[in-house]
């Protein structure tokens, strides 16, 4: 089989398929396009690929990193971690925070 790829201006690429998540770039490759890296607190794939019908078929999603899964979030026992759409968990970057006992994070 003969695979084709019609070489497009990254506008097209980018604008016309939307490839990325909303909270990523599209770059310009050549040939092609890539999507940048999830932010912190999220997490999914990088796309990188060639050709209008490429950029159709392969999304890029970014998924919350949920930081209260694994033990507790880090806050201290007696404590109920909350996740947040943000980030890492501290109160600076957003993430997750605790309530109730002497946790970390910050305090809702």
């Amino acid at each position: 089989m003969v695979h084709v790829y019609t070489m497009l201006p990254i506008s097209l690429q980018c604008i016309e398929a939307q490839p990325c998540d909303p909270m990523t770039n599209c770059q310009n490759l050549s040939p092609g396009f890539l999507c940048t890296a999830c932010p912190p607190g999220y997490r999914g794939p990088r796309v990188q690929g060639v050709g209008l019908e490429y950029a159709r078929r392969h999304r890029q999603v970014c998924r919350d990193i949920d930081e209260c899964a694994v033990d507790n979030g880090g806050c201290v026992p007696n404590s109920v971690c909350l996740n947040t759409q943000v980030g890492a968990g501290v109160e600076q970057a957003g993430g997750s925070g605790c309530r109730g006992g002497a946790g970390w994070g910050q305090w809702v």
